[in-house]
């Protein structure tokens, strides 16, 4: 779950772990990493920009040994995660493997929450835990 100061509680879903990386289909290490913008447009941001008009670049969380390219986006199931966090505002945990809705909405929250503070320069970190 995210959480910050004036923001209101998101729910994250990722991938399963993996003791070794299956590309695409493990999630992140536990550990603590900086958040950046991606400065490369590629043809999902490109498809963002369209879409909102206050999004500029991906949010990357960064220095994650043996990954690469792991945004912030949109998506309900694990099927739509590709190795990368979901956000979401509500969760489903009945089924076992998880579901998120109103995704979003939680990814404008979240990428207005960040984004001042990515321009500013400021160094943003994202402390990510295993489940309990």
């Amino acid at each position: 779950m995210l959480t910050g100061e004036n923001m209101r509680p998101l729910f994250l879903l990722e991938d399963e772990h993996h003791d070794i990386k299956i590309k695409g289909d493990t999630r992140i290490p536990a550990g603590a990493y900086f958040l950046k913008f991606n400065k490369v447009v590629t043809p999902l941001t490109s498809k963002y920009r369209k879409r909102f008009p206050w999004f500029t670049f991906h949010i990357e969380i960064t220095g994650i040994k043996n990954f690469s390219n792991v945004y912030y986006h949109i998506g309900n199931d694990e099927g739509d995660t590709a190795g990368c966090p979901l956000v979401g505002l509500v969760c489903d945990i009945s089924s076992g493997d998880g579901v998120i809705q109103r995704s979003t909405q939680a990814f404008e929250i979240f990428y207005k929450h960040i984004s001042p503070w990515l321009n500013a320069g400021e160094e943003v970190i994202v402390q990510i835990t295993d489940p309990r």
